[in-house]
Order: C-alpha cells, then structure tokens, then sequence
C-alpha cells in the first residue's frame, strides 16, 4: 500500500495537443542480409571458408579461433574495404524491386552501401539535407521492397540466422529521467565528435569504444569511420578475432563508456575518452 501512496503523492498533469501536418519525416532505415559474406567470392582463398565455419563455433564457446596451423596470409594482413566489400554480397542482387509512396524508384541510387557491425548494408533516405516526406499513412505509401537473400551462396558466420534485418532510430524526445537529450538542431550546437557526423547518442557511444579499441588494439573494423581515412590500418582476420571482436564486446557496456550521464555526451566527453 505504501507504493500506492507514493504514486499518487507526485500527481501529474498531461497536456495533449493536436497538430495537423501534410507531411512527416520518414526514417533512414538500414537493411542487412542476415549473412553479408558470399561464399562464391571466399572461394579465392582456400581457408576463408573453413575459417569461418570454425571462428563462428568457437565464438558461440567464447573460445577463441586457432590461427597457429594457418598457412594462408589473408589471415594475418590488414584488410581494406575494397576487400570486405568484394567478399560481400552485391547490392544489385538483393534488391528486385523497390518502390516508395506508391511509385517505383530506383533502388541502386536510392541507397548507400555502408559497414555496420553486421557487415555491408545499405541505408534508404540516408541524405541529410534531403530527407523524403510521407503524406499519407497506409501499405501504399510505406516503403516496399522485393529482395533476393541469395542463401545459396550463404556462409558460416556467428548468427546462422537467413533474411533481412532491419535497423533505424527514432526521434529523441525526452530521455535518462528529467533530462532533455540535447539539441542538435541548436545553432550553438558543435559535435565533440571526432568521426562521426551527424551526433546521436549511438554515435557518440560507437565512437568512445571504437577509440579504446583502436588503442588497444591498434587497428579498426570495417565499420569503423577511421576505415576510411588513410593510415590507419583495417583489422586482419587474426587480430580480428584475437583482439577487436573480444574488445569490442567487453567494452559495449555503460560502465566503459557512460554517455548517457550529463545530457547524453557534453563537456565530459574528453574525460570519457582519457579514461
């Protein structure tokens, strides 16, 4: 009974207004197949498909891969995008059909290739300064996709799960208690992002252990925006395995990297990144 009386001791008040608009927003939405990787292109190199096999059974163990009998030196080298995306499956393949609002668009110039840490993937209204309006609600006016997985040429990897996966965030309203997320829309707002642009919380939480990583480990992921950038090399398989993937983990927790306190990332930020 005491938890009843402490709830209706702080009464509240809620406020609705209507607002009418002609158009909203669409989110950018990032689609990945279950299973980047095609085993046609691996096919070049000997051990990549049993490496893959192996690597995802001992991740599901929390063991870690054997590299010790391995004689071939894709394995050990840093890899470029180009690589990654070579060994990937094609954009061209996966997308049939797309249309947006009723209408057929062309799916090759309406999304952009991009690493995540499912690998390629390819994010629909991803421009900025453009970003595509809906009018109406309804199937016919939702974005609609004809896709070809292409499991045939599937490969062993960590989630053996096949289809599509969808990823995309939704606006920031109120957030961690009383506290308003900031305002990025703000005139006087600067990014005390380094490599990442826009600035949103999964941006400023990505990129705070992406910086432990890279200094631990010394080399980046293919997701990584410092893939990107000259000299700054893209993990080999090897360390991959032996010190990224197992980093990265460890370190995906609030405790390393506590974004959410003082209005998501602000003046604490350099010390976040110091610690």
């Amino acid at each position: 009974m005491s938890e009843i009386g402490d709830y209706y001791s702080y009464p509240i008040a809620t406020k609705v207004t209507n607002k009418i608009r002609n158009t909203i927003e669409f989110p950018a939405v990032t689609i990945c197949n279950r299973c980047t990787l095609n085993k046609t292109r691996l096919a070049s190199y000997p051990d990549l498909e049993s490496y893959f096999r192996d690597s995802s059974l001992q991740q599901k163990s929390s063991g870690v891969y054997n590299f010790d009998d391995i004689d071939d030196g894709i394995m050990l080298q840093p890899l470029s995008l180009d690589w990654w995306t070579n060994m990937s499956m094609d954009a061209s393949s996966l997308f049939h059909l797309c249309y947006f609002g009723g209408e057929s668009i062309d799916c090759s110039s309406n999304f952009l290739p991009v690493f995540t840490n499912e690998g390629l993937c390819h994010t629909f209204n991803f421009n900025a300064s453009d970003i595509v309006n809906v009018k109406n609600s309804g199937n016919g006016a939702n974005l609609i996709i004809n896709y070809n997985i292409a499991q045939q040429y599937y490969t062993f990897r960590e989630n053996m799960a096949a289809g599509i996966k969808y990823v995309y965030l939704p606006d920031p309203y109120m957030a961690f208690d009383e506290m308003d997320c900031v305002d990025t829309n703000s005139p006087d707002f600067v990014n005390p992002l380094k490599y990442y642009s826009p600035y949103t919380y999964d941006h400023c939480f990505m990129e705070c252990i992406q910086t432990k990583v890279f200094n631990l480990c010394g080399c980046v992921g293919p997701s990584d925006p410092r893939s990107r950038g000259p000299d700054v090399p893209i993990c080999s398989l090897e360390k991959q395995d032996t010190c990224y993937s197992i980093s990265i983990r460890e370190y995906h927790t609030p405790s390393y990297c506590n974004t959410r306190s003082n209005q998501c990332c602000d003046s604490r930020w350099e010390q976040i990144l110091s610690k």
